[in-house]
């Protein structure tokens, strides 16, 4: 019974999250990003192998993983990451020109 809820749950809320995507403006902060991180989090670490997959319309679209005890929110890693990404460089580009800065920085 429970599996059986936790499955409809991850469903719905991934169906929520793909739809609140054009409520947020990616161009200026807002408080809305908060809420959105949390929602990242959890699709994270209860999709399937924390594979982040989106399909062609745009839409997160990883299965639901099955875990016994998920640990969603581990703070010390969250910390962690949040200081990485405060000198780290994003960038939203083409999978081939990231492998050409690669091998050019590796080389």
């Amino acid at each position: 019974m429970i599996e059986l809820y936790q499955k409809e749950y991850y469903y719905e809320f991934r169906e929520s999250f793909n739809l609140n995507r054009f409520n947020i403006d990616y161009e200026k902060y807002s408080e809305n990003w908060i809420s959105r991180s949390a929602q990242i989090i959890f699709l994270n670490k209860t999709c399937f192998n924390g594979l982040f997959r989106f399909n062609s319309k745009g839409a997160f679209n990883s299965p639901r993983g099955k875990y016994k005890n998920t640990k969603i929110l581990d703070e010390q890693n969250l910390l962690n990451v949040s200081k990485l990404l405060e000198i780290a460089t994003i960038k939203k580009t083409d999978f081939k020109e990231v492998k050409m800065i690669f091998q050019t920085k590796v080389h």
